[in-house]
């Protein structure tokens, strides 16, 4: 199975607060609502990757971004 690098728009997300529901281990609330990445290996991720473009794809804001990479 592939990694993948995720990266929130801060622009776009509404703080719905979906994703750090669902997948805390990636996902955090920087305080405000406010989604981020966590810091695991500058937002690249191997394990939970089928979740993760899951969450990506029900996000209502559509701030999410997940871009498929070989490795971490």
């Amino acid at each position: 199975m592939g990694c993948v690098k995720v990266h929130i728009d801060k622009d776009l997300c509404t703080a719905c607060s979906l994703c750090y529901e669902r997948l805390p281990e990636v996902f955090q609330d920087e305080g405000d609502g406010i989604a981020t990445v966590g810091e695991n290996n500058e937002g690249c991720f191997c394990e939970n990757v089928d979740e993760i473009k899951e969450i990506a794809d029900e996000c209502p804001a559509s701030c999410i971004i997940v871009e498929d990479v070989d490795g971490c």
